[in-house]
């Protein structure tokens, strides 16, 4: 009996090596097994999706001034030039663009004298300034402001926002557009999240 029960004790031991074995050998098989992206694109910024490389090195390129403007600062309430703080987002086959401008050249002169206007555009490069008329600046409604100014009922100074589509949000509310604004104008600037269902129509 004692010698029965030390071989079943030794087979148990063999069978829960045979076990660990074979685990490492799937997960050693796992980790080489080649990555699928499809038919997506990938931005090369480490290891992961290369299994070898021999004589390369990872460079990021070096930033090349072409003196071209993606968005140049022509109207009234763009006088003060564009801000740094834009947001970009291709959906379906356009390219939406929320920028962010001042109506002063001193940006530092006042906390209501900034807008968030918006561009379109079908390839990225050329861009258009619809007359949107949601707001009337200095008389005129001709103007592409979407927040700022009253539009919204807001008011912004140099601070720009950012916007993104919310996939669980109802389909009027898909974009949000988070910024610091005076909402109402009259209660002081701080963080708020807008809403909207086009980009174009925001709504806190």
């Amino acid at each position: 009996m004692m010698q029965h029960g030390k071989t079943g004790i030794l087979n148990e031991l063999l069978l829960a090596m045979a076990v660990v074995v074979s685990l490492s050998t799937a997960w050693a098989a796992a980790e080489e097994k080649a990555i699928d992206i499809g038919s997506h694109r990938q931005v090369f910024i480490d290891g992961r999706f290369l299994a070898k490389a021999r004589g390369v090195d990872l460079l990021v390129h070096q930033p090349r001034k072409t003196g071209e403007m993606t968005i140049r600062p022509e109207h009234e309430w763009e006088v003060g030039g564009v801000g740094p703080y834009s947001s970009v987002m291709k959906v379906g086959d356009t390219y939406h663009m929320w920028y962010h401008v001042m109506d002063t050249v001193q940006w530092h002169t006042g906390e209501k004298n900034g807008s968030i206007c918006y561009a379109r555009s079908t390839d990225g490069i050329h861009w258009e300034k619809p007359e949107l008329g949601l707001i009337e600046y200095k008389g005129n409604r001709k103007n592409n402001i979407i927040i700022g100014h009253g539009a919204a009922g807001a008011e912004i100074g140099q601070d720009g926002v950012m916007v993104f589509l919310d996939p669980n949000a109802p389909a009027d509310e898909r974009f949000r557009m988070l910024g610091k604004f005076d909402v109402p104008v009259e209660a002081g600037q701080a963080i708020h999240i807008f809403s909207s269902g086009d980009g174009i129509h925001w709504k806190k």
